[in-house]
């Protein structure tokens, strides 16, 4: 169960800095960088959704993660 927690907090931790990135991309029109971080994140997105949507909990860490994700991104 604490694997799964920590799977799914890690996983948005780093699915929110990728969207971090490709938003910044996008933004300076930095047309490669946007297309590499956009293929990532339905890969991301389709992983954790997978895992949380057999267990509602995990949306707990899954929000965290999000929350520490955007907080690192937008620290970097």
């Amino acid at each position: 169960m604490i694997i799964q927690w920590l799977g799914v907090f890690f996983a948005y931790v780093i699915l929110d800095i990728v969207w971090a990135k490709y938003t910044l991309a996008i933004a300076r029109n930095n047309k490669v960088p946007a297309a590499f971080w956009s293929a990532i994140v339905p890969v991301l997105s389709a992983l954790v959704v997978i895992q949380y949507v057999t267990n509602p909990w995990l949306l707990i860490p899954m929000a965290l993660g999000g929350a520490v994700g955007t907080w690192i991104a937008m620290s970097t």
